[in-house]
């Protein structure tokens, strides 16, 4: 869909967490008055470490060199092994932690301040500004000229950027699109070209009228989209306004188109009704999708990042 569909859908940034954060927010342990016995005890010389002193080393040089990084998908995995080949000496450790129903913003909130703080962390557009915005993330000016040397899109920078303080960068830009099944548009509009569907579907009242097609012709078992979610950033990408402005807040009108159109979908049946990013929406994908009565649905095309 030429007009709407050429847009960055999916931003995946890692940003390094303040590691004074774990020292500033907890109190310092009070140190108790010494009795005549322990006073003797810490007058005595000693010319080798106890071992308590030794494990207690160990623990803070092992720490010295344990990477942290949380992340809600496995993608950092590749990275991970390629740092440890370079930096053999550094042990990381990896915690994959799902979005859903927010788990991961809610334990990397929670851990925040805290020893168990993750020292790099990874973020997802559609929440990366909150935190770009924080205090929680440090400075990472240093690598811009990396950035620029990789010939990084200038809006994957501003994406991490705030107030001229550049705190996260993305090893990715994905430019969306939509992904249909070739035997299902056979079956319904006698072709699978993608240049025939292109034409097909090249905005939104056309595509609103194939979904009639789809929806009449399989007698309502195959949906045009598994979720009118799936139309978000199309149209969030077409705003021409930020959503704040002279600290009022900003209702583009691609924002009311969204809406206008999710509504549509939804009154007329279109959508398969299930939560995107989520077990209906990838059972859709599987060609597993069933609804409440067992009877199998069909899922014509995705809005997806490449």
């Amino acid at each position: 869909m030429r007009k709407y569909l050429y847009v960055v859908s999916l931003l995946v940034v890692l940003s390094v967490v303040l590691t004074a954060c774990g020292s500033s927010s907890a109190p310092a342990p009070q140190k108790a008055e010494p009795t005549k016995e322990t006073a003797k005890e810490e007058a005595k010389p000693t010319d080798t470490p106890t071992r308590k002193e030794s494990t207690a080393v160990a623990k803070k040089e092992k720490a010295k060199n344990t990477i942290r990084v949380w992340c809600f998908t496995d993608e950092l995995s590749t990275a991970n092994i390629a740092y440890k080949a370079k930096h053999p000496d550094v042990e990381i450790l990896f915690t994959q932690i799902p979005t859903d129903g927010g788990e991961y913003q809610t334990k990397l909130k929670a851990a925040f301040g805290t020893a168990e703080a993750p020292d790099v962390i990874a973020l997802e557009a559609a929440f990366v500004r909150q935190y770009v915005e924080s205090d929680w993330l440090a400075d990472l000016g240093k690598l811009l000229p990396d950035a620029k040397e990789a010939e990084t899109f200038q809006f994957v920078i501003d994406a991490g950027t705030h107030k001229g303080v550049t705190k996260a960068f993305s090893f990715q830009a994905t430019p969306g699109g939509l992904f249909y099944r070739r035997s299902l548009a056979k079956e319904y509009f006698g072709t699978d070209d993608p240049k025939a569907i292109q034409e097909l579907l090249s905005d939104f009242d056309k595509y609103t009228k194939a979904a009639e097609v789809v929806k009449q012709k399989s007698g309502g078992n195959t949906y045009m989209v598994a979720s009118y979610a799936d139309f978000r950033n199309p149209f969030l990408g077409l705003r021409t306004q930020p959503w704040i402005l002279d600290n009022k807040l900003v209702v583009d009108p691609a924002v009311k188109k969204f809406v206008e159109v999710a509504k549509l979908f939804r009154d007329q049946g279109y959508d398969a009704q299930v939560n995107q990013w989520q077990e209906g929406w990838y059972a859709g994908m599987n060609d597993i999708l069933v609804d409440a009565k067992g009877t199998p649905k069909k899922i014509f095309g995705y809005f997806l990042p490449t």
